[in-house]
């Protein structure tokens, strides 16, 4: 988020001194009138600082998510050796360790809540694979995710998803990849900070309808995979996480897969890849 904004003022300090010396090199007549480069540098300038801004909304929004969700973070937080074993599997990739062993339920754990820490979990690590491919703060090669590269929320030309929700977009809405995901962080905070869903405490059971929550917000969470790998794969080989996002979404698809949280066809844009990598 540092890095977001430092690109801000970068740019909104570049722009104010182009537009400065522009007015300079223009003589004072009774209208203003710009040169056609004149024109295209302040283009330039008002693009640059839109996209600024807009980078600007998505760090602030991941910010304030991580702030929001500390209570529940800390509720749900994995321990134990099965989480030794995972983060043994994760920093090294071992191809020795079974993730279908990985993601079975203990003997001695209650089914909700070990969906509970899984939700909080594999939310918290999709929040910080997107900001990779949001941040602009170095001189990558691969594109961006924004309002202007990402006009949909898309996997591919055959796949785009609509945004709905109980609240704001009571019918099926298109809207910008960047804005449906920050959409999409603000629905999840919104459902654990919600403490009848989410319970603060141990002994106060969770709702009946929680197996089912959990499954909705896996199902959409899946979509920031589908686009992630379509659309800006060459983002996450870029900076060398191929490896650590691939073993993460083995550990995602293995999970839901075992406790039947997604429907088949919902894993259709990813086909190919889940073929190709789960292969335990």
């Amino acid at each position: 988020a540092t890095s977001i904004m430092s690109y801000h003022t970068q740019y909104t300090h570049s722009a104010t001194s182009i537009m400065s010396y522009q007015a300079l090199k223009t003589p004072r007549t009774g209208c203003r009138h710009f040169s056609r480069p004149t024109l295209t540098l302040l283009s330039l300038s008002r693009k640059l600082r839109k996209i600024a801004m807009a980078m600007k909304k998505v760090g602030n929004m991941l910010n304030m998510s991580n702030e929001k969700t500390s209570k529940v973070n800390k509720r749900f937080e994995r321990g134990g050796d099965r989480y030794s074993l995972y983060k043994h599997t994760d920093a090294t990739l071992n191809a020795n360790i079974n993730m279908k062993d990985l993601v079975k339920l203990p003997d001695d754990e209650d089914i909700n809540d070990f969906l509970a820490t899984h939700v909080v979990d594999f939310y918290n690590r999709a929040k910080l694979v997107y900001s990779t491919i949001v941040d602009s703060s170095q001189p990558y090669q691969s594109r961006v995710c924004s309002e202007e590269n990402c006009p949909t929320m898309s996997g591919g030309p055959k796949y785009e998803y609509l945004w709905q929700d109980e609240g704001r977009y009571k019918k099926p809405v298109s809207l910008t990849a960047p804005e449906y995901i920050c959409t999409l962080i603000e629905w999840i905070d919104d459902i654990l900070q919600d403490e009848k869903i989410f319970p603060p405490v141990d002994d106060v059971p969770f709702p009946k309808t929680f197996r089912k929550t959990c499954s909705k917000i896996f199902r959409r969470l899946y979509r920031i995979f589908v686009h992630i790998y379509i659309e800006h794969f060459d983002r996450i080989k870029e900076i060398g996480a191929e490896a650590h996002t691939n073993a993460f979404y083995k550990h995602f698809y293995y999970f839901v897969a075992e406790h039947n949280l997604m429907e088949e066809k919902d894993f259709a844009p990813l086909q190919t890849l889940t073929e190709r990598i789960c292969l335990d």
